[in-house]
């Protein structure tokens, strides 16, 4: 009965070594071993030889010493291998192995304790598994965390994370620790809307919960943030939204735009001081060209009209027999009322002589009038006389945009016909100018040296109105200005 017993027991165990060396054989990428208690391989998968180029026979009764190994990983392995078998409990291990064409193989070792039948350990199997992929994925991605990491915190802009489903915010970089001047532990933990003024916190809350919701990149945004010291920083904000397993963040990149504002801010400053500027100089001019108007009408036309009567005077008293004189006389007498001509088209010029009298619509009527005549161009008005009476300023800036636009038709449009219309609609004053010319480009209304363009828009500019030029219906150009009208005019 016992021999029985010991056959059958010696076939299990046979049984079970050969399950054992099937098994062993067949794991990928994994090489078997066992280790008696003086650290010698008593067996080895013949998955050995393409680990090491030797095949598993070379192994059998050495130690690692014995093999050559290094003695970094000897003593590595021979400190594993006697706390396996001084403790019964397995241990793993991870080490590195040159293959044989030298790559370096990363290998991750379970140490186990085999038990007899006694309960005391018989042997140790190791099973040595090959991760190379996952240490070098391992690697990857390490390196794409500190690549990341130092973008992060090299970031010149304040970098903010958000729970996109709370708004409390979970991470921030150096940059938004410099701009908000406290450290990150001050910051994270804390409600988004801590960023900025208490007055705004509820519009931005609301803007963050539509960017979540939108689930979009927004890139327009601006906002002001509050630092500790109460300074308020304009930036500008990048928003999107990203998944990280479970968890939406929401990511802000703030861009401080202090030095941008400030220029801005400066820059609507100059601007205006040049709008007042050229007010006053066109105040200034208009003063300056009625007075010349009534200098040049009063003292020259009147001493033009003494001229005439004295010249009036000689003529009725030459002789007859004075023909030569008399001729002469009436050259002069003629040349006088050239002048006077002249010097009536000039002061017209400098300052309509209706325009203060009899108001707009007249002024512009007697103008587009004195235009035909001397161009030759047709022309064709449609005034409403109820516009007048108008607050002077804006009366002779309208008066100022006629003669420049008229003077502008007969210098480059090459019209033949020209139509001015000026009336109230809908409480604005609405002068239109057009003609039947070659028409206009939009370069040429760009054009930085287009002076008597920007001349009339300034004009209308300064009465709170706005200009437009550009095609007109059937060819030509149409040339608009409307100014609202205060309740009184």
């Amino acid at each position: 009965m016992a021999s029985e017993r010991t056959l059958r027991m010696e076939s299990e165990r046979k049984r079970g070594e050969d399950t054992f060396h099937f098994l062993a054989s067949r794991l990928p990428d994994t090489v078997v071993a066992r280790f008696d208690r003086a650290l010698r391989h008593i067996y080895v998968s013949d998955s050995i030889e393409a680990v090491t180029g030797k095949p598993w026979q070379f192994f059998i009764g050495r130690t690692n010493r014995d093999l050559g190994m290094p003695e970094e990983l000897v003593q590595q392995w021979d400190a594993a291998l006697h706390s396996v078998w001084d403790t019964g409990q397995a241990r793993q291990i991870e080490f590195t192995y040159p293959a044989p064409d030298s790559r370096l193989i990363y290998y991750e070792c379970q140490l186990i304790p085999e038990l007899s039948d006694n309960g005391t350990i018989s042997s140790v199997v190791s099973i040595s598994r090959d991760i190379s992929e996952r240490k070098r994925s391992q690697l990857l991605l390490q390196q794409s965390e500190e690549k990341f990491r130092m973008t992060f915190e090299g970031a010149s802009d304040a970098i903010f994370w958000a729970d996109a489903d709370s708004g409390i915010l979970i991470n921030c970089n150096r940059a938004a620790e410099a701009m908000l001047e406290l450290p990150r532990e001050e910051i994270i933990g804390r409600h988004q809307t801590v960023l900025h003024p208490p007055e705004m916190a509820e519009h931005f809350a609301a803007q963050f919960r539509r960017t979540v919701a939108q689930h979009r990149e927004v890139d327009n945004a601006e906002a002001i943030v509050v630092s500790k010291s109460g300074r308020r920083i304009p930036v500008h904000i990048k928003h999107s939204v990203t998944r990280v397993g479970e968890m939406s963040i929401m990511q802000g990149l703030f861009r401080d735009i202090s030095e941008r504002v400030r220029a801005e801010e400066q820059l609507v400053e100059l601007n205006q001081k040049l709008r007042a500027l050229s007010d006053h100089l066109q105040t200034v001019q208009e003063r300056e060209r009625l007075a010349m108007a009534r200098d040049i009408h009063d003292e020259i036309g009147q001493s033009l009209t003494v001229l005439k009567l004295d010249l009036e005077w000689i003529a009725h008293r030459l002789p007859a027999k004075e023909s030569a004189v008399q001729e002469r006389v009436n050259e002069m007498r003629w040349n006088i009322e050239q002048l006077t001509s002249a010097v009536q088209r000039i002061a017209a010029d400098l300052r309509p002589p209706l325009l203060d009298s009899l108001g707009l619509a007249a002024a512009i009527d007697w103008h587009v009038a004195e235009f035909s005549r001397r161009s030759g161009i047709e022309c064709f008005v449609m005034l409403n006389e109820e516009v007048d009476p108008l607050e002077p300023q804006l009366a002779t800036a309208v008066m100022r945009i006629v003669q420049e636009g008229l003077t502008n038709v007969l210098r480059h449009a090459r019209a033949t016909e020209v139509s001015v219309s000026l009336c109230k609609r809908d409480g604005q004053l609405v002068l239109e100018i057009g003609d039947n010319g070659r028409g206009i480009r939009p370069e040429e209304i760009e054009s930085p040296q287009a002076y008597g363009l920007m001349g009339m828009q300034e004009r209308a500019r300064i009465c709170r109105g706005e200009l437009t030029v550009g095609g007109a219906e059937g060819g030509g150009t149409l040339l608009r200005v409307t100014v609202p009208l205060q309740s009184g005019e």
